[in-house]
């Protein structure tokens, strides 16, 4: 039960933060974080997008928010409860100029998927987590 409230409050706090540097994110307290888990979202993606109904991904160059509802999710955040504890986070990447697939552990044995294709500038497909089709805004 700390572990789930430890990771709530770091998904609250970080989501909110937006400090970067060269060698990498940072969080409040100065934490870093290696690049190696560093998120790193094409620049294509970058910006707002949502679907027809109440699903919202925002793509930032360090982070995925999602926010199904009003219930914010930061796959940094997610991330960021392992670093933390000295754990890999097991984070794998990869980008062409047409996809974006994000993998990384959520729990011992679930791993948390992002897999997004680009159908034009202004719409992509999910089919990973928050599956649909999500329009730029």
């Amino acid at each position: 039960m700390k572990k789930l409230i430890v990771l709530f409050s770091l998904i609250l706090t970080y989501s909110c933060s937006s400090e970067e540097t060269d060698s990498g994110m940072k969080i409040d307290n100065d934490y870093p974080i290696p690049k190696e888990y560093k998120i790193t979202p094409p620049t294509w993606i970058l910006g707002t997008w949502v679907d027809s109904g109440t699903k919202k991904i925002v793509f930032t160059k360090s982070d995925i928010i999602c926010d199904p509802a009003g219930n914010p999710l930061s796959a940094k955040g997610e991330t960021l409860y392992y670093i933390i504890q000295e754990q890999d986070p097991e984070i794998t990447q990869t980008q062409t100029e047409n996809s974006y697939f994000l993998q990384y552990k959520i729990s011992s044995s679930e791993r948390r998927t992002f897999n997004f294709i680009k159908i034009s500038e202004t719409e992509i497909e999910s089919k990973g987590t928050y599956k649909g089709i999500f329009t730029k805004k």
